[in-house]
């Protein structure tokens, strides 16, 4: 389906600029002037803080693919429905990139996606008018502090929102949400790189205990399984989950390292113990995770989120392991449901009337104090108003001060500025697109320190060593496993590797 959002042009019509996520950007717009009184309580990430000049460094353009319902269970382990002809040497640790190289023994990645995207024994709900590859241009900077990246890819239009509440007219419902299975779309557009320790080293992540594969030489691949949520053997609401993860309703990304050998069963009765299901409930004790875990023997996810981190300044603090695990410390988001909304007295927030004229659809312009995103935002016909922010535009709930009216928009997120380990990673992204032309491009620029302090959540890296990385990008408003990725990469800080981080004073 064809996004119908249509964006405003500038005063000069030549382009359309949405400048997401840089708190302060446009600090001097008149919208900050006028509600100069709210403080901002996040930090000014300006491109001055990153002392990179990014044109003298060259780029690495990496194809990503779309995967479909591609997982290292499938991809090793022979299947009724799925067979990987090169299974048994993938396991024995030869690189994907090896054989899925244009010319190759393989199909390069242009040809993979385009053989993944339909409906097949790898895609069970093809998305009308997904796109096969999406090239990401990668560059990379470091000193004596800190880690910079710089990505830019293609996207037809900024997804820089997520799921949402409407009111009816009665009462607050949920609006809108992932592809295909909701609708209208609207979820974020994502980045993210899993970064690991090289082969050889303590931290070393193997695709499973005794096996010479491991995220060196296949990538995101060895994270991914059946059980995941729009996988083949989805564990969604399985009661089992609970049992093994106590706050979750499904299972999401882990390593193999952390589980005991399979169990004889039947995978369709989904009880997590056998080999196609990725023994999701088959968990080692918690002194042999400890273990694991002290050795950095994980996967460190930064994930750039449109909606949910970017807003603020901020890419999402991640670590692959038993699950996916987020790093210790305050999120950047909080969540709130119709429900919280619907309650008597409500819970919940709502737009600052002093900081933002009007919640309804087409009611005005709609800005974050300090100017992160003052342009009303077309979907449809109708204004989508800006995400509510702690400290910028939202305000607890009062129904004295807030009467809604059908079509009033509100965020299922609440934005605020994260803390410790989760807030590690800062980011600044753009999206621009030029008037008429049917690709924009996003410009995003991460910044972390190199040393975080904190090995138990966080690759912490070093000049002169070399580390495996991969990169995934969300695109038109999809989650789980409906996004593009790539094969297996290095990152060198003064080494030779397919990125080469340049090292600056």
């Amino acid at each position: 389906m064809k996004r119908e959002r249509r964006w405003l042009e500038g005063k000069k019509g030549k382009c359309l600029t949405l400048a997401l996520l840089l708190v302060a950007l446009w600090a001097g717009s008149p919208y900050a002037a006028e509600r100069s009184e709210v403080k901002p309580t996040f930090p000014t990430f300006q491109p001055k803080d990153v002392p990179v000049k990014w044109d003298d460094i060259p780029a690495k353009t990496i194809r990503l693919f779309y995967p479909g319902q591609t997982s290292w269970d499938r991809l090793v382990n022979p299947q009724k429905d799925f067979t990987h002809a090169a299974g048994p040497v993938v396991k024995m640790g030869v690189a994907c990139r090896t054989c899925h190289v244009t010319g190759g023994a393989a199909p390069d990645e242009e040809a993979l996606g385009k053989k993944l995207v339909p409906k097949g024994p790898a895609e069970d709900k093809p998305i009308p008018g997904k796109r096969p590859t999406v090239d990401l241009a990668v560059k990379a900077a470091y000193d004596a502090q800190n880690m910079y990246f710089q990505f830019q890819w293609e996207s037809e239009e900024p997804g820089v929102y997520h799921n949402a509440m409407r009111f009816d007219g009665k009462k607050w419902v949920g609006y809108g949400g992932n592809k295909p299975d909701k609708s209208p779309g609207l979820y974020e557009d994502r980045l993210t790189l899993l970064l690991g320790y090289k082969q050889g080293t303590p931290g070393y992540v193997a695709a499973d205990a005794g096996t010479p594969a491991g995220f060196q030489a296949a990538g995101c691949f060895i994270t991914c399984h059946n059980s995941m949520r729009d996988m083949p053997l989805d564990a969604l609401n399985n009661k089992g989950v609970k049992s093994v993860f106590p706050k979750e309703s499904d299972i999401r990304k882990y390593l193999l390292i952390t589980r005991k050998p399979a169990q004889a069963g039947d995978p369709k009765e989904k009880k997590g113990t056998t080999e196609a299901e990725g023994r999701w409930s088959l968990l080692k004790s918690k002194e042999e995770l400890a273990e694991m875990q002290k050795k950095g023997q994980f996967l460190d996810m930064w994930m750039w989120r449109a909606a949910r981190s970017g807003h603020i300044g901020y890419a999402d603090d991640i670590w692959v392991f038993d699950y996916r695990n987020s790093d210790k410390g305050k999120g950047p988001w909080q969540m709130q449901r119709p429900n919280d909304l619907n309650a008597n007295p409500p819970k919940g927030f709502m737009f600052n009337p002093q900081a933002v004229p009007s919640s309804r659809l087409g009611g005005g312009k709609y800005a974050i104090q300090g100017g992160s995103n003052p342009l009303p935002v077309i979907k449809n016909q109708e204004t989508i108003a800006f995400l509510a922010t702690l400290g910028k535009n939202a305000v607890p709930y009062d129904p004295k001060a807030y009467q809604p009216k059908e079509g009033d928009i509100l965020f299922q997120r609440v934005l605020r500025a994260p803390d410790q380990s989760r807030g590690d990673i800062q980011a600044y992204g753009v999206y621009l697109k030029k008037a008429g032309e049917k690709m924009g491009k996003y410009t995003l620029v991460m910044k972390r320190k190199l040393d975080t302090g904190h090995p138990e959540d966080d690759v912490i890296l070093k000049d002169g060593e070399t580390y495996p990385i991969a990169f995934a990008v969300h695109d038109d408003h999809v989650t789980t496993r409906r996004h593009h990725v790539s094969f297996e990469y290095t990152l060198g800080l003064g080494t030779k590797a397919d990125i080469e981080a340049k090292k600056i004073k």
